[in-house]
């Protein structure tokens, strides 16, 4: 770049290269001729300043930012969506019905990552620390909901690792004319290659019986008891380098008749 006569600015967001493309035109060949005259044309190229600093060899095309990339892996958008019986979009609900929640993570261009419900508490109003309120999933990842009521309430198998369904039997709080119902749910990832833990897991029950719905009944022991809340230093690690969310919240309005509602 020296060689070609490089001049080179820097402004507080570009990098800015100028060169001059000489051209001198050659004898036809054989010839005392020349039929094109000679040019001076001025080549400048502005590169954005990414903050990059690095030894290594960057191949022309292929320059992908570090910040550029280290912030897309950060990204991390959850959700908690109400869906109908075949999980599209669903509005109606009605005592007697069966909720339909989806909790799903968006990963930008993360390492593939696995989804859970840490837990889950439905209140009368915004505040999940209010009363009356009903938590049916607790523990780290055990739906009790059908423990403790004998409902059909259990989490279905995975469509994808980022994402975990769940079915709910619908209700109303005792002695309440409100018909408005949030459920926060606290949202976690790990990593896919992660074995699932007493930490880590989503379980449910089948009459008696705890079963994991990644295949690992045997995490799923604690969930009658106090699942250890000690984390480790690996699972630290996993927290921080990849996220949670707490106070994903999604408003419910049931209706005690069966064929009335919205």
């Amino acid at each position: 770049m020296q060689a070609c006569g490089l001049l080179k600015k820097s402004a507080p967001e570009e990098l800015v290269y100028n060169f001059s493309l000489n051209y001198t035109p050659r004898a036809i060949a054989n010839t005392p001729i020349v039929r094109t005259n000679g040019a001076i044309v001025g080549i400048e190229c502005r590169y954005m300043r990414f903050h990059n600093v690095s030894s290594s060899a960057l191949k022309p095309g292929s320059w992908v930012p570090y910040t550029f990339t280290k912030s897309a892996e950060d990204v991390l958008d959850f959700s908690l969506v109400l869906m109908a019986e075949t999980f599209i979009w669903f509005f109606a609900i009605f005592l007697g019905d069966i909720l339909n929640i989806e909790a799903s993570v968006s990963q930008a261009d993360h390492q593939p990552l696995r989804l859970f419900v840490d837990s889950c508490v439905a209140t009368l109003v915004p505040d999940q620390t209010s009363t009356p309120r009903y938590a049916f999933i607790e523990n780290h990842g055990c739906l009790t909901d059908a423990k403790t009521t004998g409902s059909s309430s259990q989490f279905m198998p995975r469509p994808q690792d980022g994402k975990l369904r769940m079915k709910l039997d619908a209700f109303r709080f005792y002695q309440d004319a409100r018909s408005s119902i949030y459920i926060t749910c606290l949202l976690k990832v790990t990593a896919a290659s992660q074995s699932v833990d007493s930490l880590n897991k989503a379980c449910y029950t089948t009459g008696n019986v705890w079963t994991s719905v990644d295949g690992s009944d045997q995490v799923c022991s604690c969930c009658d008891s106090s699942c250890p809340t000690t984390k480790s230093r690996h699972w630290m690690r996993m927290k921080r380098d990849l996220g949670s969310e707490e106070g994903k919240t999604l408003l419910l309005v049931v209706s005690q008749n069966e064929n009335r509602g919205f």
